[in-house]
């Protein structure tokens, strides 16, 4: 009976459609949480580094909500949360970095900035001012000194050092 539509089968379209979009709105029609753009590059050993997914990761007791940023081959990445480059909602997160699943990154990403539980880098993402990081990788190692927000990221030798930033 391929090819045939039934009443029945018409019936479970509705009903699934229907199921999903309570699923992804809430059953109180409540409004999604703002989200904050965040400007941010990952780079291996001083490089950019790219493609690849970075991951983020609500800490304990953190109000934010996981978010997915894909990398460019020149390292910067775009940070979604709910649509494609809102950003990410406010708070605290450990940030993973994981292989993209449109290309393979230019070296492989050492195992503890691939887990949750291991990684080192971390994010605060501010309702206020500008959220900017650099999230540096050393290849082999366990890494840098993870990544903090800040508005002078880009710019200060102490984080570009790996100092001054934040770990859990």
């Amino acid at each position: 009976m391929s090819g045939v539509v039934t009443k029945q089968g018409c019936v479970w379209s509705v009903a699934l459609t229907g199921l999903m979009s309570l699923a992804l709105t809430g059953c109180g029609g409540e409004s999604l949480p703002p989200t904050y753009p965040i400007t941010a590059v990952v780079r291996m050993d001083g490089q950019p580094f790219g493609p690849c997914m970075v991951m983020l990761h609500p800490t304990a007791g953190s109000t934010g909500r996981a978010a997915v940023g894909v990398v460019s081959a020149d390292g910067k990445v775009e940070f979604t949360s709910f649509k494609k480059g809102d950003g990410a909602t406010a708070g605290e997160y450990k940030v993973t970095v994981r292989s993209h699943v449109s290309g393979a990154p230019p070296k492989p990403i050492p195992a503890d900035f691939q887990s949750e539980a291991k990684t080192t880098l971390r994010i605060t993402v501010a309702a206020t001012g500008t959220n900017e990081a650099a999230f540096d990788l050393l290849a082999g190692k366990g890494g840098r000194a993870p990544g903090e927000v800040s508005n002078d990221a880009f710019q200060s030798p102490a984080f570009s050092a790996g100092a001054g930033s934040s770990a859990e």
